[in-house]
């Protein structure tokens, strides 16, 4: 269906650590006590600078951290963000490219679009992770000048 390089799980994936990432921190910290908004940013900063904009490899680094010791909250909360992708990705996917035939998604213009998407949120995942931690590292460190 997808190239070999990038799929509609891939892309689920990225887009649901997205989605985490763009959550508020009240709800972040709600849903998961590890990892801390500085350990994804660590993390992701690590990554080969090859991967980073690959779907593909960056979804198994991302399932491959969520699965770490202490990460399980965060795997759990991945996996549902998932899920709910993965009822109606698609749809959504196929209505933006205004083909409303049912084999859209076997078009090169569908594959070139996930693909496009996908490398998207690689981009937007290290940019994300970067504020989000500036934001945490100076949230307490101005509770902690009080």
């Amino acid at each position: 269906m997808f190239n070999s390089h990038t799929t509609i799980s891939d892309y689920y994936i990225c887009e649901a650590f997205k989605t985490i990432l763009t959550a508020s921190s009240d709800t972040f910290k709600q849903k998961i006590e590890t990892p801390s908004y500085q350990d994804i940013y660590n993390y992701l900063d690590g990554l080969p600078e090859t991967d980073k904009n690959e779907p593909a490899k960056m979804a198994n680094h991302i399932t491959s951290f969520c699965q770490q010791p202490d990460n399980e909250t965060l795997y759990n909360w991945l996996g549902e963000i998932y899920d709910q992708l993965d009822k109606d990705g698609i749809d959504k996917l196929v209505k933006k490219t205004g083909d409303p035939s049912e084999e859209a998604d076997d078009t090169p213009e569908m594959e070139r679009l996930i693909t496009q998407k996908s490398r998207d949120i690689c981009q937007e995942l290290q940019k994300l992770a970067a504020e989000k931690a500036q934001n945490n590292s100076e949230e307490q460190h101005d509770s902690n000048s009080d």
